[in-house]
């Protein structure tokens, strides 16, 4: 029989046992965006240990007749939404079942989650369920192969009286209006760089991206060549492009330049799933 409860102290083994599991698979999916650390087994252990202490944060494990076999924890996040995060099964082959019941248990709204684009069993438990895509998390890094060509870094613009609204993501702190740089074209486009941002200590994608959220333009591939331009100036490593669920122009242009796709962002419908 499946059930979902508040873990106890007794369930910190299985869920390090779980979570490590998640992000190992993570790690072979994509080997860069999702690289751990040199210690990251430990510090993973610390970091979970935590999570079960932190009383903000509402946790959930999936149990089949006395064995724990799933995680979620859901955050408040700064932005206003919940952030449903660590989210793992003991078996990726079953999340049009187990992983159904686990996802069904998320009461809080608005919710949002990120799936690992290459985990199609989970991508694909996630739409069947009833959950909106609404986006995509695209990376850019300057040590790819073949290699971007990049011009010379523009001067950043003062930010637009009309700047608009960003898209619901993960990333939504660095957004910020004392965060971000603006870079246009001379035209009225632009693109919205974040400052560069510090992944968990359990991760070591080499060095620190930024995130760019917005490409408003005719001209959007130079734009965001602009914004890539900036960011290799300024140190980071790459860049991380939040593609909106229907743009399809911005998600060519991304495939186009190479980037990966790590990530598929998943929002919970505002009314109950049935």
């Amino acid at each position: 029989m499946l059930t979902t409860r508040t873990p106890t102290p007794a369930d910190l083994p299985a869920i390090v046992d779980l979570t490590r599991a998640n992000r190992s698979l993570l790690a072979e999916l994509e080997p860069t965006f999702w690289r751990k650390s040199a210690n990251a087994d430990e510090l993973h252990r610390a970091f979970i240990t935590f999570q079960m202490a932190n009383e903000s944060l509402i946790k959930r494990v999936l149990e089949r007749d006395g064995r724990v076999i799933g995680y979620a924890v859901s955050a408040s996040h700064p932005s206003g939404f919940y952030h449903i995060d660590d989210v793992c099964l003991a078996s990726d082959a079953d999340w049009r079942t187990d992983g159904t019941h686990l996802l069904r248990s998320v009461a809080e709204r608005p919710a949002i989650m990120t799936a690992p684009h290459r985990d199609t069993a989970r991508v694909e438990a996630a739409r069947a369920m009833g959950l909106q895509q609404i986006g995509t998390v695209r990376s850019l890094r300057f040590d790819q192969e073949p290699p971007l060509s990049l011009g010379h870094a523009p001067v950043p613009v003062s930010v637009p009286e009309n700047l608009a609204s960003p898209p619901m993501h993960v990333f939504l702190p660095a957004m910020s209006p004392e965060f971000i740089t603006v870079v246009g074209d001379g035209r009225g486009g632009y693109a919205v760089v974040s400052a560069a941002i510090t992944a968990p200590p359990i991760y070591d994608p080499g060095g620190n991206p930024s995130v760019v959220d917005r490409v408003i333009g005719k001209d959007r591939q130079s734009l965001l060549m602009n914004a890539l331009s900036f960011a290799s100036q300024r140190g980071d490593v790459g860049v991380i492009v939040i593609v909106g669920a229907d743009d399809a122009e911005l998600s060519a242009i991304a495939d186009h330049l190479g980037a990966r796709h790590p990530v598929d962002m998943f929002k919970w419908p505002d009314s109950p799933l049935v």
